[in-house]
């Protein structure tokens, strides 16, 4: 199911996905903006694959014990109309891209450091991704030592680290680790002092700044 990749498959995530986040993955019920995150992980993660697969094997076990249901004259004519039909081309996957993911590569068609970064704050840039589904996906670079505006949320957030590493209430997250947080949580992420840290967050809604600095910095923040 997953790609090869140019990132190294030996890392060992302490942060995973929910078995929830899996089951949606497995039945092809997430957004392209989640299910590009979930791919992400799931390539840097051998727990979780470990974990997909056990989802998959159970699921194809449950269908194989379902009774056949019965197959509609029209049903059997689309079936046959589908089989005259030239292959589909399969879809480009993109080059391998030092650092990304494959399924995340393929949406971002450039090395990190060749992108067109947006400055939002001094320390803090990013770079939105054509990702459908979610009110706001994007690539985080937070410069060594440098902290997020203390914010919550205003739906749910998921955040995968790729480079670097960053802290907050939650723990210490570095790469392959992804952080899921929902409107309950009110944080201040800060990077670590191991070089830049690049993330790709897909967030639902935008962005709530709390506290006397965020409020001060709410007109010039976006997502």
């Amino acid at each position: 199911m997953l790609q090869p990749n140019a990132v190294s498959t030996d890392l060992r995530p302490m942060h995973h996905l929910t078995q929830e986040l899996l089951v949606d993955y497995a039945s092809g019920a997430l957004t392209e903006a989640s299910a590009t995150l979930v791919a992400s992980h799931l390539v840097l993660c051998p727990a979780c694959r470990r974990e997909l697969a056990g989802i998959e094997a159970l699921g194809g076990a449950l269908l194989d014990e379902a009774p056949p249901a019965a197959l509609s004259a029209q049903a059997f004519d689309a079936v046959m109309r589908k089989l005259d039909e030239p292959a589909a081309t399969e879809p480009p996957t993109g080059a391998d891209i030092p650092g990304l993911p494959r399924p995340l590569a393929r949406h971002v068609g450039k090395p990190i450091e060749a992108l067109a970064w947006r400055r939002m704050l001094p320390g803090l840039l990013y770079f939105p991704l054509p990702l459908q589904g979610a009110a706001k996906s994007y690539l985080l670079r937070i410069k060594p030592g440098r902290a997020m505006p203390r914010h919550s949320h205003g739906g749910n957030e998921m955040t995968l680290v790729l480079r670097g590493s960053y802290t907050d209430r939650l723990g210490e997250f570095r790469p392959g680790d992804v952080a899921i947080v929902d409107a309950a949580i009110d944080h201040r992420p800060v990077a670590g002092h191991d070089g830049d840290c690049i993330c790709l967050a897909v967030t639902e809604a935008p962005l709530v700044l709390t506290g006397p600095v965020g409020r001060l910095f709410r007109p010039f923040v976006r997502f």
